[in-house]
């Protein structure tokens, strides 16, 4: 089937640049939200850990907001997108038992799951650091 719009493949090298800056938002968001509830997830009893430390809750945003930074500047996309595909797994078995504690559904971390799979198998895209090998 011909394409009714081929004027547009010319811009497809910008589809992956698209899809790591809205995951690095996001999860920007989730950083920033988690920044909001500390004395909530302070209060929570989670698994594995029990109640945790606050050095584990700047630990975790930490890593989240380095994920982000990476992804939105295209450093190391890859990588960023694999520890991305771990954060949105992690956080998607536990959105529906700590709603309190985790801001997006279970969906919207397939979401980001899947769109981290996708930069891992296609790469940054346009205006990113990482250089193809």
């Amino acid at each position: 089937m011909l394409n009714p719009l081929p004027q547009f493949l010319t811009y497809a090298f910008f589809a992956p640049a698209l899809i790591r800056v809205t995951v690095a938002l996001v999860l920007l968001f989730v950083v920033w939200r988690m920044h909001k509830t500390k004395a909530v997830i302070l209060a929570t009893n989670l698994p594995v850990v029990g109640k945790p430390a606050e050095w584990m809750i700047l630990l975790s945003m930490a890593v989240m907001f380095l994920t982000s930074a990476a992804l939105f500047f295209g450093y190391y996309t890859q990588i960023a997108a694999l520890v991305g595909m771990l954060l949105a797994l992690k956080h998607g078995l536990f959105a529906r038992r700590y709603p309190t504690v985790i801001p997006l559904s279970t969906a919207s971390y397939i979401l980001i799951f899947v769109m981290c799979a996708s930069l891992v198998l296609s790469g940054a895209g346009a205006l990113a650091y990482d250089l193809p090998l």
